[in-house]
């Protein structure tokens, strides 16, 4: 019998000139090329005359590229620091007739607010990139934007770290969540970033997210996730869009308490998810950290602020 063969995921990521954001996820593409889950193209190397550096030209580099040959992802990676016309960068984005998604990995005021989520919780609006770099500097002397040290140097160190930034970058959006909850675009946040969501998508890393955020759905092959906190309760809301009904037992529930020990989770096993409808789950959830939900050797982790 032939052995399978399987095709990684093209993604084609379009970076902001030849600056920092290019030079990391360079960094990432070459620590993940064994694998070969992801076959990336970084936007601009060498070759690429004049590259685009706006939201909006990053987002028409993509679909081009796309035209070109077809990636399986396009992703669009910029801040908001200097930048104007963000609305209409986020609306061109969108997913439309005969022209594909571009996600959006997004930072407020700097990418390298993201970087500083490595070392610290920081909520400090920094009113420019250079602002937010010099506080950087304090983790990273030898930062400097789109430099040698940038390029060789700066996915490697940090890169131990990469766990408290994931944690952090969701704590950010937690502290922001009543702005989002009212409709407050993210590019008129600061700080903001969810450049982890891409990370993630790229290492296989746990995601991290704090529970409460409506706007901020999980999901993981075809099945959505959110959870809410209401007092004592957590309810997790679940979305299967996938086409047989899919039974609860098939995902796993881990609850924590403040000594991380496993508390047991009751009357769950025995529930069924029709495709297509909104089902939940209520638990009670009194000294409650931190729940993991396993599915499809795929890890979330929600975290829970002290009440």
């Amino acid at each position: 019998m032939a052995r399978k063969t399987f095709s990684p995921t093209t993604v084609f990521i379009s970076c902001e000139g030849s600056k920092s954001e290019r030079y990391y996820f360079e960094a990432i593409h070459e620590a993940i090329q064994d694998a070969e889950q992801f076959e990336l193209r970084v936007y601009p190397n060498d070759t690429d005359e004049q590259p685009k550096s706006d939201p909006l030209g990053l987002i028409q580099v993509a679909r081009r590229h796309n035209n070109a040959q077809q990636y399986d992802e396009l992703w669009a990676v910029y801040d908001k620091d200097g930048y104007t016309k963000h609305a209409e960068a986020v609306k061109s984005a969108q997913a439309e007739p005969h022209q594909k998604l571009v996600n959006i990995a997004f930072s407020s005021i700097a990418f390298e607010h993201w970087l500083l989520l490595h070392f610290e919780r920081n909520l400090e609006p920094f009113p420019k990139s250079r602002d937010v770099i010099e506080h950087l500097k304090q983790h990273l002397p030898a930062y400097h934007k789109g430099t040698e040290y940038a390029k060789y140097f700066l996915y490697e160190e940090t890169q131990e770290l990469l766990p408290t930034a994931l944690k952090n970058a969701a704590w950010v959006r937690y502290q922001q969540r009543q702005a989002l909850e009212q409709g407050t675009p993210i590019y008129n946040l600061n700080p903001y970033t969810d450049i982890d969501r891409l990370v993630q998508r790229l290492l296989d890393e746990r995601t991290y997210q704090f529970a409460g955020v409506e706007e901020e759905c999980v999901i993981i092959d075809k099945l959505g996730l959110q959870v809410q906190q209401e007092g004592q309760e957590v309810q997790i809301l679940f979305y299967h869009t996938g086409k047989a009904t899919l039974k609860s037992s098939n995902i796993c529930l881990c609850f924590f308490d403040q000594e991380k020990s496993l508390k047991p989770t009751v009357n769950w096993s025995s529930k069924l998810l029709i495709p297509k409808q909104l089902h939940s789950a209520t638990f009670e959830a009194s000294s409650i950290t931190h729940l993991e939900i396993r599915y499809q050797n795929t890890e979330v982790t929600f975290l829970f602020p002290p009440q």
